[in-house]
């Protein structure tokens, strides 16, 4: 997602997502979905605060509520837990959010996290929803 934005702006963001989510039509995985999920995600963030015309097909394809109902619709095409989905989606906006960081020396925190489908990811070092 970073390299379509940065080469196309919102509008490279925006293929990048439907193409995901047309793969994701393919072949359902938890582990693509989240990718999908991630990636609107950074869409949702990278929408200009002003008004850019234009730009409101994609303005309006990344609102937060509509990127939400995209990830959980795809959910529900597949026929997976609407219950896993929703948990997936608020620990990826838990980590794609900026977050706050403890001081220098605050206390020793595990990153380590336990998603629905079983897989561990550490604290934002390599987990499904970083490849977005």
């Amino acid at each position: 997602m970073g390299k379509a934005f940065a080469s196309e702006g919102l509008s490279g963001s925006m293929i990048y997502s439907q193409n995901c989510y047309d793969a994701l039509s393919h072949a359902f995985s938890w582990r693509l979905l989240d990718t999908c999920g991630a990636a609107d995600l950074k869409g949702v963030a990278s929408v200009p605060e002003d008004e850019v015309n234009g730009m409101e097909k994609e303005i309006a394809y990344f609102q937060s509520e509509v990127a939400a109902a995209r990830y959980l619709g795809a959910t529900a095409g597949a026929g997976a837990s609407a219950d896993d989905a929703d948990t997936r989606l608020a620990e990826i906006q838990r980590r794609v959010s900026p977050a706050k960081r403890a001081p220098a020396d605050g206390p020793d925190i595990d990153n380590t996290t336990t998603v629905p489908d079983g897989a561990v990811t550490n604290g934002g070092e390599g987990g499904d929803a970083e490849a977005a």
